[in-house]
């Protein structure tokens, strides 16, 4: 069994590719992978708080790394290695004031993996999740598996994130996983909140919106993407937010 990660990514209308402040990694696409297992992750920075990309960032190589199978100590480590980042800025009163109530994001590992190391011809999916990006599995033409959002209503403007100051104690309850099985032919969907808004509410109305994310060029042009997230955001069926897409197409 073959994969292809394709990853797209938008800043907000009237935005400059530096303000974009979600993260996913890895960074470029991977076509054709195969062996024992395939992670990707994508975060959702929150914008009204400090660093929120630097966090972002940090949180979805770690997931990548592996270091999230022991998430205590990682997130020890990596609010850390967010806060010594801070402290080595020279900021201006007003930005160190504000650093000091954190950066905040929201966070979505995904693995694929061999259910036989020897075999790899059967795979299985695990996700971790806090907040509000989310995971679709897309199997003959129906959505399969939507996680950790069942439906558009779902959604709020304040979602519980992982901040760069808690504790282990404190957001352990607040994460969730989930697994499944993998077949030839399925797609898989990460994508942070405005989209994945959207994906539900479209198909609540009966729609496919899949169809429109598989049509995407797979040499991941960002232009055929950038066309079809300003078509939506015109008529307000996508609200103005960093949009990010990771596809991963089970050949």
């Amino acid at each position: 069994m073959h994969f292809a990660y394709h990853p797209f990514w938008l800043p907000k209308a009237g935005n400059s590719e530096d303000e974009y402040e979600d993260a996913f990694y890895p960074p470029n696409d991977l076509i054709d992978v195969s062996g024992n297992a395939l992670r990707v992750a994508i975060a959702d920075g929150a914008t009204e708080t400090s660093f929120a990309k630097l966090w972002a960032k940090l949180l979805t190589l770690a997931y990548v790394e592996g270091r999230f199978d022991s998430p205590e100590q990682t997130l020890l480590c990596l609010c850390q290695d967010w806060s010594e980042s801070i402290l080595s800025k020279s900021l201006p009163w007003y930005a160190e004031e504000k650093s000091r109530s954190g950066a905040f994001a929201a966070l979505l590992g995904f693995r694929i993996q061999s259910n036989n190391e020897e075999d790899c011809a059967s795979y299985s999916w695990d996700a971790i999740a806090i907040g509000d990006s989310c995971l679709f599995q897309v199997r003959g033409d129906e959505l399969h598996f939507a996680f950790p959002l069942k439906k558009s209503t779902d959604f709020n403007s304040r979602p519980f994130l992982l901040s760069s100051l808690s504790s282990w104690n404190e957001v352990q309850e607040k994460f969730q996983s989930e697994s499944g099985d993998v077949k030839e032919g399925d797609t898989f969907y990460l994508m942070t909140d405005a989209l994945a808004c959207w994906f539900l509410e479209e198909r609540e109305h009966g729609n496919h919106p899949w169809e429109q994310l598989r049509g995407i060029d797979d040499k991941g042009s960002s232009f055929s993407f950038n066309e079809l997230v300003d078509r939506l955001r015109k008529p307000c069926q996508l609200r103005n937010d960093d949009v990010t897409l990771l596809r991963i197409d089970v050949l």
